[in-house]
């Protein structure tokens, strides 16, 4: 230490010293006597002069500075160092403190790095799924659009199923029509089968007598075979009615049933129908 402190010493004495003018050898001895391990150069020597009383020696000077001089500077440079030295193991403490900082921050970069990492894979396992959904949603998309097909369809069906139930309701009414008509042909047809009862009841009569008077029975035989065929023909004509009003009713209640059906058919095709938002 004191031999590095003497070289800076030295060396800033003669960087002072340059500047000003040109350094004597006594000078350069001064400073090279200042070094460690190094003696001072002596003098050359010269013839003895007569002794005398020789006055105590000055303090060498070196560039107009004495060595007191030289030694408070030295002494300030001391200070200088201790206090870089001191500021150096400050520096020291910080540093060790800001590479401890430094390695919880790598540590700290690597936790975050994997958390990254552990994004990026549930990123990438998000953008797959909304692959699905995009998927998934193209094909409710296309079903959709057969179902409005199909929607179109049906109301197309539903408004020939109205035509076809008014045609139903006006043929119904024309049969209505028609039935109540035979009714009335079915109860007029009613007086005849009583005036054919009454006739029969009279053929029998009129046979019952026959039993008994021949004479009378040959000449009413006309008269018993001109009613018969009247009741046959008038029975007939019954028979007839009541095979007219049988189908007629069969036909009303044919009607009636497709009528229903067209009705519930009519129903259900409703309730398919979406509601308006």
């Amino acid at each position: 230490m004191k031999r590095w402190t003497a070289l800076f010493c030295a060396a800033s004495i003669a960087v002072a010293l340059i500047g000003s003018a040109t350094l004597s050898h006594a000078q350069l001895g001064d400073i090279k006597g200042l070094l460690p391990g190094k003696a001072p150069m002596s003098a050359p020597s010269v013839p003895a002069a007569p002794s005398k009383a020789m006055p105590a020696p000055a303090a060498p000077k070196l560039g107009g500075l004495d060595a007191s001089a030289l030694q408070k500077q030295l002494g300030q440079k001391d200070g200088l160092i201790g206090n870089l030295q001191g500021e150096l193991a400050q520096k020291d403490g910080l540093l060790g403190s800001l590479q401890n900082q430094l390695a919880e921050k790598d540590g700290l970069l690597g936790s975050l790095q994997g958390q990254l990492s552990e994004k990026d894979g549930l990123l990438g396992s998000l953008q797959s799924q909304l692959g699905e959904k995009d998927g998934l949603l193209g094909s409710l998309q296309s079903q959709l659009g057969e179902k409005d097909g199909l929607l179109g369809s049906l109301q197309s069906q539903l408004t020939n199923k109205d035509g076809l139930l008014g045609s139903l309701q006006s043929q119904l009414a024309d049969k209505e029509g028609l039935l109540s008509s035979l009714k009335e042909q079915l109860s007029e047809h009613g007086g005849i089968s009583e005036k054919l009862s009454a006739a029969l009841k009279k053929v029998t009569d009129l046979e019952a007598k026959a039993g008994s008077v021949q004479a009378v029975a040959k000449s009413n035989e006309a008269q018993l075979t001109a009613a018969r065929d009247a009741a046959k023909k008038a029975q007939d004509q019954a028979t007839q009615s009541a095979s007219a009003v049988e189908s007629l009713e069969t036909q009303r209640l044919i009607l009636g049933v497709l009528l229903a059906l067209a009705v519930i058919g009519l129903g259900v095709l409703a309730a398919r129908k979406p509601k308006a938002a």
